[in-house]
């Protein structure tokens, strides 16, 4: 049962304690930690490096009420809206098919990826879905940005 239909702030808890280091920055932040160490004041350098930052918690980037998340979605789910609606009862089923997603990046790296849904926005008035699908490629780093001159993405049936 939902507890809400409303979407939670990432300033706000639970969601706010969620975030973190990204796991690809995790040697820049404790670098900038050792550097940092040197301006605390010699009384609280024991304590300042106790601390560390949390891992990012990737739920930290949904901030659909906890009534309303879900894990992955594979398509072909009913979904029912049951009292909600003035012409009563509100049920659909989201599409099977997964969209293929290609992208080029040049000579720094290019491939192809089968969509994950990721979102799914109910607009209810309309009796429509919207539907956000993504797929992750790996690159080379932040040091490679400078030499990308070419994005192509495209985005094909399955």
């Amino acid at each position: 049962m939902p507890d809400g239909f409303g979407w939670t702030s990432k300033y706000w808890h639970p969601r706010a304690g969620r975030a973190g280091v990204m796991p690809r920055d995790r040697s820049l932040e404790q670098r900038l930690r050792r550097l940092y160490t040197r301006v605390i004041p010699l009384e609280q350098r024991a304590d300042y490096a106790k601390t560390t930052l949390p891992n990012m918690n990737f739920a930290f980037f949904n901030g659909a009420s906890p009534g309303l998340v879900r894990p992955f979605l594979e398509g072909n789910e009913v979904l029912a809206f049951r009292n909600l609606h003035p012409i009563g009862d509100v049920v659909g089923r989201l599409p099977g098919d997964h969209p293929r997603i290609a992208l080029d990046l040049g000579a720094a790296g290019q491939g192809e990826q089968k969509g994950v849904l990721q979102t799914v926005m109910v607009r209810l008035e309309e009796q429509e879905f919207d539907l956000t699908w993504r797929a992750a490629f790996p690159y080379a780093g932040l040091d490679s940005l400078p030499q990308l001159r070419r994005l192509n993405v495209q985005v094909m049936d399955e």
